[in-house]
């Protein structure tokens, strides 16, 4: 495929790109977010932003949970809960949401060459 040509990826398709001729395979996994410590404009401003990248909120931790957002890290019982579960977990920062949302609505797309 040529530099300036797009493509739409679906799950179980291979991509290889970069100076290393990197292999990957495209893979699904539902964004399922649980937030702790947020106040309420927080907790409204994630679930808006987990929306609009097809994702879900969590009120508790489960096994289910991609992410937990927090506005700085604390121990509190759902940090605590997250090594109980065999899951990829990031503890992210609410700003990546909201960028992330941001780049999607102005319809951003990955140019595979500027890698």
């Amino acid at each position: 495929m040529r530099n300036d040509l797009s493509c739409t990826l679906k799950p179980g398709d291979r991509i290889t790109f970069g100076v290393y001729e990197s292999k990957f395979r495209v893979e699904y996994e539902r964004l399922v977010a649980c937030s702790s410590c947020l106040d309420v404009s927080g907790k409204m401003a994630l679930n808006q932003a987990i929306l609009n990248l097809g994702g879900l909120t969590a009120n508790n931790w489960t096994e289910e949970c991609t992410h937990l957002v927090m506005k700085s890290v604390k121990v509190t019982i759902k940090v605590g809960r997250m090594p109980c579960y065999y899951v990829k977990i990031s503890s992210v920062n609410l700003n990546l949401f909201t960028c992330c949302t941001q780049s999607f609505l102005k319809s951003f797309t990955l140019n595979l060459s500027e890698l």
